[in-house]
């Protein structure tokens, strides 16, 4: 995938990774409510806890590494 591109195929239990900080670890995605909604994706990030992330962020700025079955 294109930087800039979007990513409409992330899914919950999906290991996630920031492609420009790749070092900064990996989240999975908890939840993703209403796609319309500015930050539908609930992950769980290295600190341990979940956030609530942007759509722009999580399908632009990201990379799935391991789809969830």
């Amino acid at each position: 995938m294109k930087n800039g591109a979007y990513n409409n195929s992330m899914n919950i239990g999906d290991l996630i990774r920031d492609l420009r900080w790749p070092e900064d670890g990996i989240g999975m995605i908890l939840e993703i409510v209403d796609r319309r909604k500015k930050e539908p994706y609930l992950v769980l990030c290295t600190d341990g806890k979940p956030h609530w992330l942007p759509k722009k962020y999580v399908e632009r700025g990201c990379e799935v590494i391991s789809e969830a079955s």
